[in-house]
């Protein structure tokens, strides 16, 4: 088996020549990423949650909950999106951004309508 920069191993098989098999420490590693509590739309719409959690969320389940948040009507945009802006860093935020608006014409206006409210916001507390 010959060894790839990214933790992989490539396996030569008689029946399967191009065989990838993962890692056990990689498998361990997404097996417990995967059964991380990530917080959901309905947690953060009905307020279920605690602000000192938040505290304590990796990276990835950041990235993970501003997907899940980026199913949100155009109705409850602006709370999902408040919520994100108080609690994670601005990447999140326009990863979140970019996911909820893909393709969708009207929901880029949304947007650019609440781009530009926090910029006249930024300007006021300047």
């Amino acid at each position: 088996m010959e060894k790839s920069p990214y933790g992989l191993s490539f396996s030569y098989q008689e029946n399967d020549p191009f065989c990838w098999a993962i890692e056990n420490d990689c498998v361990s590693e997404f097996v417990r990423f995967c059964g991380q509590e990530i917080l959901t739309l309905e947690d953060v719409l009905n307020n279920k949650y605690q602000k000192e959690e938040l505290k304590t969320l990796s990276d990835p389940c950041k990235y993970a909950t501003a997907l899940n948040l980026s199913k949100v009507d155009e109705e409850n945009f602006k709370t999902a999106r408040d919520f994100l802006k108080e609690n994670f860093d601005e990447n999140i935020c326009d990863t979140f951004d970019l996911m909820w608006a893909y393709s969708n014409l009207d929901r880029v206006k949304i947007l650019m309508r609440e781009k530009k409210q926090d910029k006249n916001k930024q300007k006021i507390k300047k």
